[in-house]
């Protein structure tokens, strides 16, 4: 019993300790600069290797990317920039934002990753045999099946003519002083980022939109 009771406790604690280690390790770089100044922190991805400035001290920094749905682990490294006191809220709002300038390579790669493509709808109808049997009675009737939706597959069964193309638009941000405090503030969606890096130069992980554009159904006559 007591077995029991020790193994609940632990896996209690577990559970209550385990979010916070993916804010941070809690362990201090040896830092002896002493003017306020940002370090530089990495972090590899699956599209790549990104780096940010982040006004922390920790070893590494665990920051939730909404965009990804995930945790991504940024490790701490001795590069670092000297700020002015009014530039610390600058950076707290900036955090997970990453300077595009200084993450081209990354950019890129996700732009090569998101292909357009096209979408197919499909629409058709197939019997299903149903038997059904009441005492001495048996009845096998047939009831239609609808199969309906959209596919990449170009030579899928049931095409009715209808597509639709999937694109991938992009955005940044810029960061604004306004009324004295730093707010961030989104482009508009555009086809490449380079289109809008000068004006809005930071960026979110997956700083994309997946937009639908439905086309005038096709004449199959």
């Amino acid at each position: 019993m007591r077995i029991k009771i020790r193994n609940i406790y632990k896996k209690a604690i577990a559970i209550l300790v385990a979010p916070f280690f993916l804010v941070g390790c809690g362990k201090k770089a040896d830092c002896k600069v002493l003017d306020n100044h940002v370090h530089k922190y990495v972090a590899t991805t699956d599209k790549g290797v990104v780096s940010t400035y982040l006004r922390s001290e920790d070893l590494f920094r665990s920051l939730y990317d909404e965009t990804q749905g995930k945790y991504v682990k940024y490790n701490w490294t001795d590069n670092y920039i000297k700020i002015d006191e009014k530039d610390i809220d600058f950076y707290k709002c900036k955090d997970l934002l990453i300077e595009g300038a200084s993450n081209i390579e990354y950019l890129d790669s996700l732009m090569k990753r998101n292909q357009n493509y096209t979408e197919y709808h499909y629409y058709y109808s197939k019997k299903r045999i149903v038997t059904t049997s009441t005492g001495k009675f048996v009845q096998t009737y047939a009831i239609p099946n609808i199969h309906t939706g959209w596919t990449t597959d170009e030579n899928h069964e049931g095409l009715d003519g209808q597509t639709r193309e999937k694109k991938y638009m992009y955005y940044g941000y810029r960061i604004i002083n306004k009324d004295g405090k730093w707010i961030r503030e989104r482009s508009p969606l555009v086809d490449d980022y380079k289109e809008i890096i000068d004006e809005y130069p930071y960026f979110s992980l997956n700083c994309y939109e997946l937009i639908t554009k439905e086309n005038e159904k096709a004449n199959t006559k």
